[in-house]
């Protein structure tokens, strides 16, 4: 998560000159409509909002020919941190773009302070630990009555703040699906925190610091021995992030995917029939962060009639869902437009249904595709599941 960019230095200013992560690798590209892979510099145009250009600022800012702007605003905070530039680039192993742009952007905020889109869901984290500005008091709100909650199980799903406050179907269905596998669980409510994802991602690291002190200390109070995760950014902060600080963590750490493909696999589960063509789009913070990639299409084909239908850019290559890292409370418009850039993949492929493992993918999926005249339904996975298990 923090890195010395004077070590750096001079692979940045190689990195400046490559440019091959522009664009998927050619050997890879199906069609010239879907080659793209950098959201930023894809809807921007200008070389700064791609990688290389990013690395030419970190080279200029290290050697104080340019200051803080809000041009470099702009440019650092208007991307998702998809990862897309760093799948190019292991393809010839030369950097790892994203520990130099989250490194820019600690620096920004240390300098300038957090950008006020951003201060303010840090204030919500801070006094209400969610960034929906929601009560505290009303995160458990979606539980059905008819959830078996075990008070000692060592199974606990965390059920994250877009879950718990603003895609609810995902956390009552991931909740079903554990109650009707006949799976011993609790969840860490009332003292389940934000993960502090948005915090790290928008360089606001003590904050996320503070964030995942009290959930560490609360899972080892309650000696979890495995945790579940139905959002993929709050799982890839315990499994990415969290150890950055605090080294590996004493308990195991599970997207619902991952969980789900290996029950399937050491128990016979017989499913209802699902008979819908599904097209799946890899979330960033699970795909190209954590390398899971099978698990969820695992799943998916356990499921009797479920036909799968690929897009052209998937995993390492996914094309981005717009909304991580800051740029959907900051950059509605750029997040919604990248949003649709990625329906109207899914679209070509003919499939009836796209789905995703992700709650924040999801809704900003379902905002744009309001913009757009979709011919297929936006369905979670875990709901896909549900429907199955019953």
């Amino acid at each position: 998560m923090t890195i010395d960019l004077d070590e750096y230095y001079k692979i940045i200013r190689n990195c400046s000159k490559c440019a091959m992560c522009r664009n998927m690798s050619p050997w890879e590209m199906q069609s010239k409509e879907f080659k793209d892979i950098c959201p930023s510099g894809t809807r921007f145009l200008f070389e700064a909002y791609f990688a290389p250009g990013k690395m030419e600022l970190a080279r200029a800012l290290l050697d104080n020919e340019i200051q803080y702007s809000d041009r470099l605003e702009h440019i650092l905070f208007a991307c998702p941190l998809c990862g897309g530039c760093q799948a190019q680039c292991e393809e010839v192993n030369i950097i790892n773009p994203l520990d130099v742009m989250q490194e820019l952007r600690k620096r920004y905020v240390e300098a300038k302070g957090p950008i006020p889109a951003h201060a303010k869901f840090a204030e919500s984290i801070k006094e209400l630990h969610n960034p929906y500005n929601e009560p505290h008091e009303k995160r458990l709100d979606w539980i059905p009555e008819n959830i078996n909650l075990k008070e000692d199980a060592k199974i606990a799903y965390f059920v994250g703040c877009t879950s718990s406050y603003r895609r609810e179907e995902i956390a009552k269905a991931t909740a079903n699906v554990l109650n009707s596998l006949g799976v011993e669980f609790n969840i860490l409510h009332p003292n389940e925190w934000c993960c502090g994802s948005p915090l790290f991602m928008t360089g606001q690291i003590d904050a996320g610091k503070e964030m995942m002190k009290h959930n560490l200390e609360v899972i080892n109070e309650k000696r979890i021995e495995t945790l579940v995760f139905s959002c993929a950014g709050c799982y890839k902060t315990f499994k990415e992030t969290y150890p950055q600080f605090v080294g590996d963590l004493n308990f195991k750490v599970f997207h619902f995917t991952e969980f789900l493909s290996d029950y399937f696999t050491k128990h016979k589960i017989e499913l209802k029939p699902y008979p819908k063509s599904i097209t799946y789009h890899d979330p960033c913070h699970l795909g190209r962060h954590s390398k899971v990639y099978e698990a969820p299409r695992e799943v998916l084909t356990q499921v009797p009639g479920i036909k799968l239908v690929e897009m052209e850019r998937i995993k390492e290559n996914a094309w981005c869902c717009g909304a991580g890292a800051g740029v959907s409370s900051a950059y509605k418009e750029f997040a919604y437009w990248t949003a649709s850039e990625r329906l109207k993949e899914a679209e070509s492929t003919g499939a009836e249904i796209l789905t995703t493992s992700c709650p924040f993918c999801i809704t900003n999926f379902l905002e744009a595709s309001k913009m757009t005249n979709c011919s297929f339904e936006i369905i979670p996975l875990i709901k896909i599941i549900e429907e199955s298990v019953k």
